[in-house]
């Protein structure tokens, strides 16, 4: 971790509308002390003062010096830095007692700036605090002993957590979805704001993202910076200099970053942001600055997208990441829980145990999320003496069932348990569809439910309905949601398992699949839910012909995989997710790859893939002689696959991907493939070092090419600079030659200098190679340094 440098502060402060530093100080002794002058700008008036900054390894004598040749009492402001209390106390006696309130550390004198927007943004964060938090059950990583009160509080405040004091820290946390992250995150957070008054932390989570533009969210300094714009404190000055402002105030040691939903993040920019560049980017920003982050993320898009990758290997051995897993509440945590939810009953404390016991039978880890708690506990809140009766029924199928019930007595509803569900499966259906969350569009679903009903009455129907548990209107606005965002998957998975049928296809799933809006999160949780309400009670022979069923009826629209419109292909990769989870959880753990892709195969239409949309990760599959037809591979990541020339893709269309352990990828054969940039290289690369296809001028043209255009700015205006380890990313990761590639490149067109607020070394276009950079970008020919970079590697290559 590098020291903060008051350089950084000056640059960074330069960027405000109010506070301006000469960038040089006007007085110094190196190393010990530096004197700048500066102006505060207040309307029409301007206010001068300086900064006596004091270094942290300042000696008492220089510190006395700097007293008698720089300070000014009642006008000089006096900086320094933190570390300098552990070493002196001479600064304090010696200036302290004269510059009075104008004495800070480097985080202090930031927090003052900037005082006025952060006490309001703590304001704002504190009202975060969960009710009825309970800690979970925490898998923590090995040589980490702090369970309690939370290993994720420790790590982002103890500086003696791990093994080396006072160091960044990036811990990972791992859940499965309801299981209780952004209840933990939100905890942590509020915990922060009410006992650590030095350090505020910045929450981000997915319903941030919603107003900001695709190109800033695709930069997690902008996507970490609009917290504040999120919730209503703006910090107007930073826009365009989020990256400085987020390092140098980590550097500072202001900030905490909880950073919920990293899997989302990374879906909702859909390509754009990769996984493991963005970890990356995270590790980076830690070890530069000595931060405390902790993101949180879906197991599975975890299993799916960093393990068995490079990045996780990382990972493993920087001391400065930990992986942490939320489990599943056990008997005793969730007894803690009923006693914080329903203090001072102990029938119904009692009866919430039974349920939770008698719920586990069918599913030990979906009963132990929290939200299935939370069903259990106001479920049992007005009815404590339900027992649990499952039956056919998924876990979560029968509290749904269970509370409609109750709500009919309690409410004196009009319609029964079975159409209440009937009714909010229509709701979100509609919804997702398309139609506003409104009074007119649920009036509409139980117009259709229970028909008999007149307006009167489903008035009143709709009036009793508004404080339901699994359904909510806001106070404020005709606005209806689902309050639990599981509540809202096992729904939406009733509702379009309901729809399938064996024999023609239902026209309600055909124009759901062309209407229907689902992101890339909510489909991998629809998926899982249909596992889950699918796989209960039946035989196993049974279950897999279920799944055959639906498969085919989500992949049943007249559209071709290639030629489908975006909600189209949500639904027909809904069918393959659900068949690779299928393969996932009844393939025994420890089969082999040639086992888990029969399985895989036997799972689609004529036993054939055929105008299938694949994403995500396909892994640990045998695929030596399978043909994929008309197939679509969107970004998907190939690990510990095994193929060879019998293999083959047929008329495919290939969106960016990678591929990691696999055996004989490049043997395929690529029959008529189409694909973009990043796919072509990918395909490219595999042949050449299978040998399958020569490298030749062209690629070696397009390799140069996608190192080159990374360091140009968006419209060829300006230049970027990347750390070394970024350099490496993109299209060139898949050349056979990038190593001497980006070595002569390095050595012709880029320089080397130092990027602020990182550990590495950054390279950007040296000034020599400007101009050819510029022609370059203006007219894709190379000429001046990049010509003879391109001439120097033919002659390397023999080309």
């Amino acid at each position: 971790m590098e020291g903060l440098e008051f350089t950084e502060i000056v640059s960074l402060l330069n960027h405000s509308r109010t506070t301006k530093l000469d960038p040089e100080p006007t007085k110094r002794s190196k190393g010990n002390w530096e004197l700048y002058q500066g102006e505060y700008k207040v309307h029409l008036s301007t206010l001068t003062f300086n900064v006596l900054y004091l270094h942290s390894h300042a000696t008492a004598e220089s510190i006395k010096q700097a007293r008698a040749q720089a300070f000014q009492p009642g006008v000089t402001q006096v900086v320094y830095a933190p570390s300098l209390d552990q070493r002196r106390q001479t600064h304090h006696e010696i200036l302290k007692p004269e510059a009075d309130t104008r004495f800070w550390t480097t985080k202090e004198y930031l927090a003052s700036i900037l005082r006025e927007e952060l006490d309001a943004y703590r304001e704002r964060i504190s009202q975060l605090e969960p009710k009825f938090y309970t800690e979970p059950p925490v898998r923590v990583p090995a040589g980490v002993n702090r369970k309690i009160p939370n290993p994720l509080y420790s790590l982002l405040t103890d500086p003696d957590f791990g093994s080396l004091r006072d160091s960044g820290r990036l811990g990972i946390m791992l859940a499965e979805p309801g299981q209780g992250k952004t209840y933990m995150s939100q905890y942590l957070v509020a915990k922060l704001t009410g006992l650590k008054k030095d350090i505020i932390p910045i929450y981000i989570d997915s319903n941030q993202w919603r107003s900001m533009s695709v190109d800033d969210l695709t930069s997690i300094w902008k996507t970490i910076a609009h917290s504040f714009r999120y919730f209503d404190t703006p910090i107007g000055w930073i826009e365009g200099c989020e990256d400085l402002f987020i390092k140098t105030t980590l550097k500072a040691g202001l900030f905490r970053i909880v950073f919920d939903g990293f899997d989302e993040y990374v879906l909702r920019n859909h390509g754009r942001v990769q996984a493991g560049d963005a970890i990356q980017a995270l590790l980076e920003l830690v070890n530069a600055t000595g931060a405390r982050i902790v993101v949180t993320s879906r197991t599975t898009f975890w299993e799916s997208e960093i393990r068995t990758t490079e990045v996780d290997d990382e990972l493993s051995s920087d001391k400065s990441a930990s992986i942490f897993v939320i489990e599943p509440f056990e008997r005793n945590h969730a007894e803690n829980y009923f006693k914080n939810r329903l203090k001072g009953n102990d029938q119904k404390i009692k009866t919430a145990l039974e349920i939770f016991t008698g719920l586990r039978v069918h599913g030990e880890s979906f009963v132990g999320r929290g939200f299935v708690l939370n069903l259990i506990a106001d479920l049992v809140s007005r009815n404590p003496t339900i027992r649990p009766d499952v039956g056919k029924q998924s876990p979560i199928q029968w509290l749904m069932t269970a509370i409609c019930e109750r709500e009919q007595l309690r409410q004196e509803l009009p319609i029964n348990s079975e159409q209440q569900l009937k009714v909010l499966r229509i709701f979100i259906s509609d919804v997702v569809q398309g139609n506003p969350n409104n009074t007119e569009t649920l009036d509409y679903a139980i117009s259709e439910v229970a028909s008999n009903l007149d307006t009167d009455t489903r008035e009143l129907c709709i009036a009793k309905l508004s404080p339901h548990p699994l359904i909510n209107k806001t106070s404020d606005q005709d606005e209806w949601v689902i309050p639990q965002e599981q509540i809202k998957v096992a729904l939406l998975s009733e509702h379009l398992v309901s729809l399938v049928g064996e024999g023609e296809i239902n026209p309600l799933l055909s124009a759901f699949c062309k209407n229907a809006d689902i992101g890339s999160s909510l489909t991998n949780d629809l998926a899982a839910m249909i596992l889950e309400i699918t796989s209960i009670d039946s035989p196993m022979d049974e279950k897999i012909q279920k799944f055959r069923i639906i498969i085919e009826s989500f992949l049943s629209c007249d559209e071709k995989a290639r030629h489908i419109s975006e909600r189209v292909n949500a639904i027909k990769i809904l069918a393959v997710l659900v068949a690779l989870k299928v393969v996932d959880k009844f393939v025994k753990k420890g089969s082999s790859r040639e086992e888990r892709s029969e399985f895989l195969i036997d799972m689609f239409p004529h036993n054939r893939f055929m105008h299938l949309p694949f994403s995500g990760t396909i892994a640990s599959m045998d695929l030596c002689g399978i043909e994929f037809e008309s197939c679509r591979f969107d970004h998907v990541r190939w690990a510990s696959c095994k193929f060879d020339q019998d293999s083959k893709f047929t008329n495919c269309h290939f969106i960016g991907g990678s591929e990691s352990n696999c055996e004989g990828f490049g043997d395929a054969q690529w029959i008529n493939p189409t694909s973009d940039e990043e796919g072509r290289s990918l395909i490219g690369s595999a042949q050449i070092k299978a040998g399958k296809k020569q490298y030749t001028e062209n690629d070696l043209k397009s390799d140069i090419q996608s190192v080159i255009s990374r360091f140009i700015g968006k419209g060829g205006m300006g230049f970027k600079s990347m750390t070394n380890r970024n350099i490496k990313t993109g299209t060139i990761k898949f050349s056979k030659h990038a190593d001497l590639i980006i070595e002569e490149l390095k050595k012709r067109v880029l320089e080397e200098h130092h990027i602020s607020g990182s550990s590495e070394q950054g390279y950007g276009v040296s000034e020599e190679a400007r101009d050819c950079v510029r022609f370059f970008a203006d007219n894709n020919v190379f000429t001046g340094n990049l010509q003879e970079v391109y001439e120097r590697l033919q002659t390397k290559l023999n080309l």
